[in-house]
């Protein structure tokens, strides 16, 4: 396997652990129905930073485990594609039960 394609898996296998971080920091949230699925508006650049200092803090006391390819700059940038691109409202929902107009 090619060391890009290792990286973008190993980024990827990372992105919950980014979600959960960003949840701590209160940058967003789990929908009740679809747990699996992380919820947010755009990102306050304060909250921004307290998530990085929690994802920092874990990884130094080991509560994280950062993959062989990536840097704590490279997941701190995870968090915040994570939070910027996160939907607003679950999309499982508005597919199952439709948008209030």
């Amino acid at each position: 396997m090619g060391a890009a394609k290792e990286m973008m898996l190993q980024r990827e296998g990372m992105t919950g652990v980014a979600e959960e971080v960003a949840i701590a920091a209160n940058l967003g949230e789990r929908c009740e129905m679809h747990k699996d699925v992380f919820m947010g508006e755009f990102p306050d650049e304060e909250l921004l930073v307290e998530a990085y200092k929690i994802a920092n803090a874990r990884i130094t006391k080991g509560e994280i485990e950062l993959p062989s390819m990536m840097s704590r700059r490279d997941f701190t940038d995870l968090i915040k594609e994570v939070v910027e691109q996160a939907p607003v409202f679950c999309p499982e929902c508005e597919r199952l039960f439709g948008k209030d107009d």
